[in-house]
């Protein structure tokens, strides 16, 4: 039940609705979003030859591009016109996420409905460039486990491996890890997915990055319709390791002024110094903000927003 409640929501959400806590509890950000038009949830930020380009949660994937992180955005074409032959019609691509190969194309990791129930799965999409259509690979999802996948998040190791983050839907929340063939496209041979948190609660939105000899794990914790939904971190040495690591926490309310700060995403700035890209209730809608993001003995901190231009 809790499931279906949650995707009811999440239904509810992406049609234009608002939880009723989000209507209740609104903050007045301490700065404002650098992209709000229409809303925007779960931003995938990346740099590309004309500047920044995010993506969000939305029908086909929408997307947005600017000169630089403050922007102004200014919406462009969707993603994903075509949807793959087992995705079921008129339903949102929750949390996708874009990368670019070494060999200079690109890759969209998208989580899609299937069948008539509330089950998604995961694909991936190609392009030449970030601005094309993408065009989605094979006759059947890369991944789809019993529960069902969303939030799919890429991750290179420091061998060059890739590898796809995602969570199962439902409770208890999992975190899992797949290996993927060199150039991303589908799954390693005889490669089966590894548990790299479990959790009772929601733990969704995973981001990982290597950070000299550890990892840290962004993910959103909480209902994402509630002002309590947060963004924390955890830290290990080995991925075996992150499961039994203390959360942190790096963005929530009372340190941002954000109703229900979450759906986080890492990205290079100018000067190669990060930035943190992140969605909050404003005006009924979930909208992207963005703070400047630096390491203190290892540990990730924000440290003021992004102005919008």
């Amino acid at each position: 039940m809790a499931l279906v409640a949650a995707l009811m929501m999440a239904l509810v959400v992406e049609l234009g609705g608002v939880p009723a806590s989000a209507q209740q509890a609104e903050s007045v950000a301490k700065a404002a979003p650098v992209f709000r038009a229409g809303g925007f949830a779960d931003p995938s930020v990346v740099r590309y030859d004309g500047g920044y380009l995010a993506i969000s949660t939305s029908p086909h994937v929408q997307r947005a591009i600017a000169r630089t992180p403050q922007g102004p955005w200014h919406r462009i074409r969707p993603a994903l016109p075509r949807l793959p032959h087992w995705a079921a019609r008129n339903q949102a691509i929750w949390a996708a996420d874009l990368v670019q190969t070494r060999a200079g194309g690109w890759r969209l990791y998208y989580s899609a409905a299937v069948g008539r129930g509330d089950r998604r799965c995961i694909g991936v999409a190609v392009a030449r460039t970030a601005l094309d259509q993408f065009r989605p690979l094979g006759s059947r999802p890369l991944i789809c486990p019993p529960r069902g996948a969303i939030d799919p998040s890429a991750f290179t190791g420091r061998n060059g491996r890739p590898y796809l983050l995602f969570k199962t839907q439902g409770l208890p929340s999992t975190i899992q890890l797949l290996p993927l063939t060199r150039d991303g496209r589908h799954r390693a041979r005889h490669a089966k997915p590894r548990m790299l948190l479990r959790s009772r609660h929601v733990v969704e939105n995973p981001v990982l990055l290597q950070r000299g000899k550890h990892l840290v794990l962004f993910t959103s914790e909480g209902h994402f319709g509630d002002c309590q939904y947060r963004t924390v971190w955890r830290r290990s040495r080995t991925l075996h390791h992150l499961r039994v690591t203390r959360p942190h926490s790096l963005l929530r309310r009372a340190n941002t002024g954000i109703c229900g700060p979450g759906g986080a995403d890492v990205v290079r700035g100018s000067e190669r110094r990060p930035l943190l890209f992140f969605h909050g209730w404003a005006g009924g809608r979930r909208v992207m903000y963005a703070m400047h993001l630096h390491w203190r003995h290892g540990a990730p901190r924000v440290r003021g927003f992004l102005t919008r231009h």
